[in-house]
């Protein structure tokens, strides 16, 4: 992988990691046991699943975090995880370890983009939408079509169970963020619950 290619992974994580910690910390705490558009999950779930799968990915590389989080809460884990993660893409060995994945084989960097910082961008939406936070809603214009790319290499694995949902119909004239949502099973239109 190339040097630049590198930087703009490690960037493009950062970007979209301080986005995510950014809505976080600007949800009310009286508000993350609402109902997410993930089915059967609350915004605290969504939460809790963007810190596990990046740990676990994480300790499939064989890379320690700096202090245990098991049984910590999503709110001081994610700090930990997330640095973690960002050190790894910023460290060359470390990003361009490579390994077998259910997609072939690929490296730790091109793992982050493709599938986790993917996750920053939906699961951002999913607890802003849960959370009643209309500003965290827009999915940044220059994310819509990096995550369409990323969700279409996934092939019929995008409608396995725990991937994503059966895709909702949009109209035709609906905007980009509309039918990319609806791509990944997500009902813009729905009024996020109150």
């Amino acid at each position: 992988m190339k040097t630049d290619s590198l930087n703009d992974i490690a960037d493009r994580y950062r970007r979209l990691s301080t986005r995510f910690t950014d809505l976080v910390e600007a949800v009310p705490d009286d508000r993350w046991n609402r109902p997410s558009p993930c089915p059967e999950w609350t915004a605290k779930d969504v939460f809790h699943h963007i810190v596990t799968t990046e740990a676990e990915h994480l300790q499939r590389m064989e890379m320690d975090l700096p202090e245990p989080i098991d049984g910590v809460e999503p709110h001081a884990a994610w700090p930990i995880v997330r640095d973690r993660v960002q050190r790894a893409l910023d460290t060359p060995e470390e990003a361009e370890h490579g390994y077998d994945g259910m997609l072939g084989h690929t490296t730790f960097a091109a793992s982050i983009d493709r599938f986790y910082s993917m996750d920053l961008v939906v699961h951002a939406w999913d607890l802003a939408r849960a959370t009643g936070l209309k500003a965290f809603e827009q999915i940044p214009a220059d994310e819509i079509e990096p995550v369409r790319r990323a969700a279409d290499s996934f092939g019929e694995n995008m409608r396995l169970p725990g991937v994503f949902g059966p895709e909702v119909p949009v109209s035709d004239d609906a905007d980009e963020q509309t039918k990319l949502l609806g791509l990944l099973g997500r009902d813009a239109a729905a009024v996020a619950a109150r």
